[in-house]
This record gives structure tokens, sequence and C-alpha cells, in this order.
């Protein structure tokens, strides 16, 4: 099919084009969209689970279904993010999430696409930890760390594609600027996050190869006139800041504050998600077996500690529209293309290859009114 008078997103320049977009052999032309805008879905790199399912326990079928529920919710491409569990569970869980990025691929179900592995876990400070389970923190290893990306790298080979892998962690810790620059070196990438890390700290971690600030503002140093804190230095450098865009996590004006201090091309959208789709005041277990509750649109345990969002990448780009002057451009590339660039993941996400097989199309309203994930054509999530 050819859908034709479109206005076609470029996630290489980061901008709507106006275009036609075909998909599959069938040459029909459809102007059913016409003046609509056409993406290849939103990419997600730091989400641990939808409805209630989290990565951190899931069996490949599990995953599976989990990656049925984002592709729904208009999210094509996806980093599964691993929270701290005990280093067996975490390396079982990403072989879990491979296999399960295999299957998908091979057997062309309707499914986001794994494009990569995001480890935040473990080597996390205690004084920042959220939500974390601390018994399970530990200082940097670049002997684990070549185990975690050892897996992705053989399933690369696999599927014969790119696949990412990125470490957040605190530069604080002892080892942790010698353990950047390794990873950095075998192909990975780096954020600072649940860290207590001073400007200097945070500097130097950059130094070392960090390229981003993970969920910017949640479980960092906050910012005070006469402390340091790598707050400062994630909004006044050029490093890459993930935003957590649901009101929640901070309040909506903060969303305008990062937009004015960085370049629009280093603002990278994440749901950190939880709980997408769960209702209101809905009480569930989390994947710690904690009880979580879902209490003014964002998951909390019951001490009201945040434990992830309810956020879908669909409503994250809608909300920065909201909460700032930015234009449907500049969200869709803090949701597509500052990502891939961030993992340094390119060839993912674009409407120009010959072999595109996801598409997202919105309407003048920005409303999702058709999905096609890895081929199949699927009905939006009613949420």
């Amino acid at each position: 099919m050819i859908y034709t008078d479109m206005f076609v997103y470029d996630t290489l320049d980061g901008s709507y084009k106006s275009g036609s977009v075909k998909m599959g052999n069938d040459m029909t032309r459809c102007s059913d969209y016409s003046d609509m805008y056409a993406l290849p879905g939103f990419v997600d790199v730091h989400t641990h689970g939808v409805q209630g399912k989290f990565f951190e326990h899931a069996q490949v079928d599990d995953i599976i279904d989990m990656l049925k529920i984002y592709a729904s919710a208009g999210t094509l491409y996806i980093m599964p993010t691993i929270a701290t569990v005990e280093f067996e569970q975490i390396c079982k869980v990403a072989d879990c999430i491979l296999e399960a990025a295999e299957k998908i691929q091979n057997e062309k179900l309707p499914c986001a696409t794994v494009i990569g592995i995001h480890y935040e876990c473990r080597y996390l400070s205690k004084v920042k930890a959220g939500a974390h389970q601390t018994q399970f923190f530990a200082a940097p290893n670049t002997d684990e760390a070549d185990l975690l990306i050892g897996k992705v790298k053989a399933y690369e080979k696999k599927l014969g594609r790119k696949l990412s892998v990125h470490f957040t962690l605190a530069p604080e810790l002892d080892g942790a600027l010698d353990f950047i620059e390794y990873i950095t070196n075998q192909g990975a990438t780096a954020g600072i996050g649940h860290s207590d890390a001073d400007y200097l700290q945070a500097e130097q971690a950059a130094y070392s190869g960090a390229v981003s600030m993970t969920h910017l503002f949640n479980q960092l140093r906050p910012i005070h006139h006469r402390t340091s804190t790598s707050l400062i230095y994630a909004l006044t450098s050029n490093i890459y800041t993930e935003y957590i865009c649901d009101g929640y996590h901070s309040i909506p004006e903060i969303a305008e504050l990062i937009r004015h201090c960085k370049a629009a091309d280093r603002v990278v959208l994440v749901s950190d998600s939880t709980a997408m789709g769960i209702p209101e005041g809905t009480t569930y277990k989390g994947f710690d077996g904690r009880e979580v509750i879902i209490d003014g649109g964002v998951a909390k345990l019951l001490d009201g500690t945040i434990n992830g969002s309810a956020l879908s990448m669909y409503k994250a780009v809608k909300n920065y529209m909201g909460f700032t002057d930015a234009d449907i451009d500049e969200a869709t590339r803090a949701a597509i293309t500052n990502p891939l660039s961030m993992i340094k993941t390119f060839g993912y996400a674009s409407l120009n290859t010959t072999d595109s097989n996801n598409l997202l199309i919105l309407d003048e309203d920005f409303n999702i009114v058709k999905i096609i994930a890895n081929g199949n054509e699927i009905d939006p999530l009613k949420a």
C-alpha cells in the first residue's frame, strides 16, 4: 500500500515533509490519510514494563505479550530496561529479552522491535536508590559488563542488525570512571543516574564517555544555589537528557526549563513505565513483590516512593507539546531521532528505506488512527 499526500517524518532530518509512504508490496494508492502525520513509531530507551508486567521477572512469552502492548500504544522500537535484581536474574532476563527479539523477528509478530538492552541496575548510589533494591547494589565491574554486553553482541550477529547496550550508573562510585571508559570502548553507552554526583564528577564521567543523564531531576542531587550537582552540568552541557514527561515525576514547568536550557537535539523523552494501562487507584505487586499503587497518574510504593510511570511514549510526546511551545517536529525528534542518536544506533525508525515495516499515523489533532507493527496492522490501545 502507498499512503499518499501525508506529512512524513524524516528520521535523519528530524522533521516532517510532504510525501508518501510505501508499506509492503501492494502498489495500491491510498489517500484516506491525506494531510495526516506518518512516522515510524516512537522509540523508548528506558522502560521497565506495562500493565503491571515487568521485564525483571518476565519469561520469553511474557516479553512478547508486553511488546505487543507497547506496539499498540505507538511505541514500535524499544530498549527493555532492567532494574536492580540479583545479578544472576539480570543475566536470565537479558537472555529472555534477546530470545523474544529473535522470535519476533523470525515470526514477524505484531510487536515492538527490540533495539538493545538498558541495564539500569546494580551500579547505583544507595543515597539515590529510589525504588531499587540496595541489597543487590555493587561496585562497577568490567567482568560483569563483558558478560552483559557479550549476550547482546551474540544476538546482534544472529539477528543481522545493530543492538545497543546502555548502562545507567553513579559516576561517584569507586571505579566508575574506568568502567565508563571500558564499556564505551566495547561499543556500549553510559548514562549518569541514581547518583549523588556533583558537577565535577558528572563532567569527569562525560569526559570518560558518558553520553546522557538518566530521568533528569529524578534521583539526582537537587539544585541549590550553594550546592554543586550533576543537574547543573546536565542543563549547561551538551550531554543528552532523558526526561519523563508525565507531569508527576517533575512538574510540567520543568519541561519548559529543560527545553530552554538544552538544544532540541539533546532532549530524549522516555516513559520509565511500569504501569501504562493500569487504572487510577489500582494496587498491584511490583517486580520485587512490594505493593504499588497508581496514585495521581504515577506508580508509587506505599511509602510514597515513585516506582515508575503509567506513561506511554505517545502520551509523553503530547504532554511535551502541551507543557511547552514545542511543535510536532521537535516533540517527535525527542521521541525518535534523539534517543537513537543517544545510544548510537542508526538505521532504525526510518520510513525512507525499502524494507520499512513499521508505521504510525496520527491525525491533525495528533490522535493515533493507524498502527502497523512488523508488517501487521494492529488496533490502537484503548487506555
